[in-house]
């Protein structure tokens, strides 16, 4: 039997998203870098979390003029995010 589950934070997911989005490096290489499968990278990239926008705003990572727009599509969570403003990195913690 395989050990314990793993739990991942907010703010460990908005990292690897972040990261993801960035497009520097592959899924297979930034799945090698934080410890986790593929498909973790994949779908953390693919559906950012009301918890993953809270937890960036509260670091000052997400620096945006306006705030993102948050609904419910479906079962969906549907984040959409505007352009940051220039000069401001998304991936600086």
């Amino acid at each position: 039997m395989a050990g314990k589950r793993r739990v991942f934070g907010a703010a460990f997911k908005a990292k690897v998203a972040l990261a993801a989005a960035n497009g520097d490096r592959t899924t297979a290489q930034l799945a090698s870098q934080f410890g986790i499968h593929t498909s973790q990278v994949t779908a953390w990239k693919k559906q950012p979390t009301a918890e993953q926008v809270a937890e960036l705003e509260r670091r000052g990572g997400l620096e945006t003029a306006e705030p993102p727009e948050v609904r419910l599509d479906g079962d969906t969570l549907v984040v959409t995010f505007p352009l940051p403003r220039a000069g401001v990195s998304l991936l600086e913690w």
